[in-house]
């Protein structure tokens, strides 16, 4: 059976994390890059639990992970 990692996390964590999974169509946009860092501290003082999640390149096991996380989050 496959395995998966499913980790809770808080904070800076967090905040690397959005702003990693971003992407910015212009990296010199000011603005832009300053609504990410927003949307970031948003995502912190907000009560949605965060996580991490690893899993290996099958398909298969998603089913099972979506229904971790829907155990983990009741």
């Amino acid at each position: 059976a496959a395995s998966f990692g499913l980790k809770e996390q808080r904070g800076a964590d967090v905040l690397l994390e959005v702003i990693k999974q971003t992407f910015a169509f212009n990296p010199g946009d000011i603005e832009a890059a300053s609504r990410r860092l927003q949307d970031g501290r948003r995502l912190l003082a907000s009560p949605l639990p965060c996580f991490s999640v690893s899993y290996p390149h099958d398909y298969e096991v998603l089913p099972v992970l979506a229904e971790a996380l829907v155990e983990r989050l009741r």
